[in-house]
């Protein structure tokens, strides 16, 4: 009996040894098949390196030939954009459309005044003519802001005082007096746009940045 538990340990003793010397060979061979991979890698890795030529100084075929933040002031205008989405002739007949229409509500013989046409906005032919009050300085360092006159600031102390009375009629007589006062064009802007009056609101809000505009420094 005691010769037999010799021998299964002497067995045991076998199979842990042949058990350590195959995880001895297959460590070694997994490093030796590391090292195989890693030494072709670096093979690959040299074939794939670019050598540095002239040819990096050749120019790219696009430059830049203005300013960063350059406008082109032709997209300034929502004309641009519609003349893309529905071409040209749609858009030149409903100008002529929208002329007419103007023409037809104008008095006979009406003198109409010469506006120059601006950057954001063309000025529609019923619209009078910028009567000043509102002008822009220059603070120096590119910084500039709007200066009133001392009527645009009695217009603006009226215009408070109308804005109390929650009566917009007073604000639309305000506007016949001073076309474009800036806080009566944008009180009725929010009006007509909330009375589904669209047209007129547009107006309202394009004689605003025309006046806006009239006032830039030169």
């Amino acid at each position: 009996k005691k010769k037999k538990q010799q021998k299964k340990k002497q067995n045991q003793n076998v199979v842990l040894e042949k058990a350590v010397e195959g995880q001895v060979e297959g460590s070694a061979k997994n490093e030796e098949d590391i090292d195989q991979i890693l030494q072709e890698l670096n093979i690959a890795q040299g074939a794939t390196q670019v050598q540095p030529s002239s040819s990096a100084n050749i120019k790219p075929a696009f430059l830049p030939t203005g300013p960063l933040f350059q406008i082109d002031n032709r997209c300034l205008k929502p004309e641009m954009e519609l003349r893309k989405i529905f071409g040209n002739q749609v858009v030149e007949e409903e100008e002529a459309r929208a002329e007419a229409e103007q023409r037809r509500r104008l008095p006979r013989n009406a003198r109409l005044p010469q506006l120059r046409k601006g950057i954001l906005v063309n000025p529609k032919m019923h619209w009078p003519r910028p009567e000043g009050g509102l002008s822009m300085e220059h603070l120096g360092s590119n910084k500039f802001q709007y200066s009133y006159s001392a009527s645009y600031t009695a217009v603006q102390e009226l215009f408070e005082q109308y804005q109390q009375g929650f009566d917009p009629n007073n604000i639309v007589h305000l506007l016949h007096q001073s076309p474009y006062h800036l806080d009566s064009l944008l009180t009725l802007h929010d009006l007509y746009r909330a009375t589904n009056e669209h047209s007129t609101a547009e107006d309202m809000l394009e004689r605003c940045l025309f006046a806006l505009e009239t006032a830039w420094h030169p």
